[in-house]
């Protein structure tokens, strides 16, 4: 196996995007041999859970993943965005997501300047297609269909290099040419579909089948055409599909028509198999010698746990349903030149994707981007030097001028096809209304990139904002008041929880806000009373016990957790709070052995690592417990709390030297989040108990 410190610089690097697809469900599919190209890349290389961002949209995160970029700092905050160019002609007052939007550089744009041949194939918000060096197809280039009156046109700015246009234009299959045979494969009692929702259920089959199949000839076209250094191409039938379809997989959910669950049971895994056998296709065009890092941007539920869509209305309800499908843990599979075969990859997120594309190429890396270079799966020893920003390095790098713009009616049939999905609301009918409306959401994407970032204080004025101005919408009110907890202003959490329960006294997060609040603010006495008025529904098991655990009610707590584990065996936060329940009952090694449950479910959660370096330090396992308290500072590197337990326990394990440098991280990160609660939340023995406890 080569190991050097020299950059790699593979010959070939073949990225490809899966949008949302989840390990759990491919599993037993290549237990049963039938995913068998997927089957070859982990048998040579190997495999991580790949954790999302919040909010988990598609545009957001699949340009996150090629900039290595929170939102906040590439710009796309939407499926749609505000057209700067409306006017009359433009009745919608929108357009899609665009990459004049992005305000940083692209994978492809770092590569071109560094002197490569990039292909990038239906990126999300990649129209108009970049002037890269190498073939850009943008994610509208196969948008709509033929028509019988007239040629099926394609988006103008839709391919580069221009002379490229009418061969990708003539290898987009229409949905037409769909035929029963090949649907077959997916729908095996097609004939008895006759009923008006059965038949929508169809035509989207054919619809997404349709795109899929048209990239990916766009993208063999891209693999033959001439010598490549990298070639990026996005997916997401799996997503498409799994929207209409997931809820008639097995195992049958009650609220599922027996005809409708025996007509389309088996199309999910009919698409995962399509997906492989195209992925197969794409290794060999690329050659044997090429590296293949194959991801997904979050997981899609699959089990029992799939929410259940109650009428085609779109709504704010229904959005947020929607957004319910999608899983925190997405896939990533690498395989081929440069990579490690089996190597155990740490926690890692989508950030982390571009410095690791970056490494493998030879290039390095950059101090703005956010995550890190998966260096344990990679042959080489360590990465290049970053330099401060790719976006201050001059020199052509196959960006737009700041002027162009797309023509909004080339985006209609994909911003129908979209509210048809369930991904965005049905749009108002007043173009302003639309574009205010529009402004609001990204606003409310932005907030919530602030706020999973670690940066509530930022979300806070975004939040208030926008409930000042929809007051009524519990999207927006739930997640205020979670920036509010998170801020430490209680007081006004509470006073929201109360106004927003006169309209709705039954809203089961609404109370719980109301309890949280009061908890936060010590007053245990009516928060235990608030608390107890509380009749979750099966999900919501896990906040009241957490509710409980810090008001000190280790028996109620128990039973929350408990009741939370009968719905979702697999609950971190349940295995997790029991874990705390432990901790409060002095109970150190049952309190580890369900910090190591919750690890073996998600090794990405730095609760697990924290309590269970808890309970070894008031155990006498200082050893162990250092070594928990350092996992969970790579997941949660800005908890001071963390950063201070490992500092005393570092102390009494006589490290004087290293304890002072997690001393000062722990004040460093203590002082900038100006004594607001930690990342950790309030924890049963905290630091300076077992500090006490040591010294007595």
């Amino acid at each position: 196996m080569f190991t050097s410190d020299a950059p790699l610089g593979v010959n070939k690097l073949l990225l490809i995007g899966w949008d949302a697809a989840d390990w759990t469900f491919i599993d037993p599919l290549l237990a049963q041999g039938k995913l068998p190209h997927l089957a070859c890349i982990l048998k040579n290389g190997t495999r991580a859970d790949l954790a999302t961002l919040d909010p988990k949209l598609s545009p957001l995160l699949w340009t996150t993943i090629a900039t290595g970029k929170t939102a906040d700092k590439h710009g796309i905050l939407n499926f749609v965005e505000a057209d700067p160019t409306a006017n009359q002609a433009n009745a919608s007052g929108l357009r899609l997501a665009s990459s004049t939007s992005r305000r940083t550089k692209a994978l492809w744009n770092i590569l071109t300047q560094q002197g490569k041949r990039v292909n990038v194939v239906s990126w999300y918000a990649s129209h108009p297609a970049e002037p890269i060096s190498g073939l850009c197809v943008s994610n509208q280039f196969a948008i709509g269909h033929a028509a019988k009156d007239r040629a099926w046109a394609m988006p103008a700015g839709a391919v580069h290099p221009a002379d490229q246009h009418s061969a990708v234009a003539a290898l987009r299959v229409d949905q037409s040419s769909i035929d029963a045979a090949q649907l077959k494969s997916f729908v095996g009692q097609l004939q008895s579909c006759t009923s008006t929702e059965q038949r929508k259920l169809v035509s989207a089959l054919a619809t997404h089948l349709a795109q899929a199949r048209s990239v990916h000839a766009a993208s063999l076209h891209a693999l033959r055409r001439g010598p490549w250094d990298c070639t990026m191409v996005f997916h997401d039938m799996i997503d498409a599909m799994g929207h209409h379809f997931m809820s008639f997989a097995p195992p049958r959910l009650k609220q599922v028509p027996l005809e409708n669950f025996n007509h389309f049971s088996g199309v999910m895994q009919a698409v995962y198999c399509e997906q492989d056998r195209m992925l197969g296709e794409l290794m060999d065009a690329a050659g044997p010698n090429t590296t293949v890092v194959l991801l997904s941007d979050h997981g899609f539920y699959n089990d029992h746990l799939r929410p259940y869509m109650q009428g085609a209305a779109m709504s704010d309800e229904r959005l947020e349903i929607e957004a319910k499908w999608h899983r925190a843990l997405g896939i990533l599979a690498m395989s081929g030149p440069g990579i490690r075969q089996g190597a155990v990859i740490g926690p890692t997120n989508l950030l982390d994707i571009a410095p690791t594309v970056l490494a493998l190429l030879g290039i390095s890396s950059a101090r703005d981007m956010d995550g890190r270079a998966l260096m344990e799966a990679l042959e080489v020893a360590k990465a290049s030097d970053p330099i401060p920003s790719w976006d201050d390095v001059s020199g052509e790098a196959g960006m737009h001028a700041a002027d162009l713009r797309q023509d909004p009616f080339e985006a209609h049939a994909a911003i129908e096809q979209l509210i048809d999905l369930g991904y965005m609301q049905a749009m108002p009918k007043d173009a302003a209304q639309r574009v205010a409306h529009v402004k609001q959401e990204c606003n409310y994407n932005l907030a919530v990139v602030y706020y999973s970032t670690n940066r509530a204080e930022q979300a806070l004025a975004l939040f208030r904002q926008l409930v000042d101005e929809q007051p009524n919408n519990a999207r927006y009110v739930m997640n205020f008041g979670n920036c509010l907890f998170a801020t430490g202003h209680y007081q006004e959490c509470e006073q929201l929880a109360r106004r927003s329960l006169l309209s709705k006294p039954q809203d089961q997060g609404y109370q719980l806000m109301l309890a949280a609040a009061l908890t936060h603010a010590g007053q245990m006495q009516e928060a235990a009373e608030e608390s107890d008025r509380i009749k979750p529904d099966d999900d919501g098991w896990s906040g009241l016990g957490d509710l409980c655990v810090m008001q000190q009610r280790a028996d109620v707590a128990e039973r929350c957790f408990k009741q939370a584990l009968q719905f979702n065996a697999k609950d971190v936060r349940a295995h997790i709070g029991l874990a705390k329940v432990a901790l409060l009952r002095n109970q150190y090694e049952t309190c580890a052995t369900h910090c190591l449950d919750a690890s073996d479910i998600d090794r990405l959660s730095p609760w697990s690592h924290y309590v269970l370096g808890v309970a070894l330090a008031w155990y006498g396992d200082l050893e162990n417990a250092a070594r928990s308290f350092m996992v969970a500072t790579t997941i949660a590197p800005r908890s001071w709390l963390v950063w201070r337990y490992l500092e005393l326990v570092q102390r009494a394990n006589g490290q004087e030297q290293v304890a002072q440098e997690s001393a000062k991280r722990a004040q460093n990160l203590r002082a900038a989040t100006q004594e607001k609660p930690d990342l950790l939340g309030v924890l049963p023995k905290p630091p300076e108990e077992w500090a006490r406890f040591k010294n007595a």
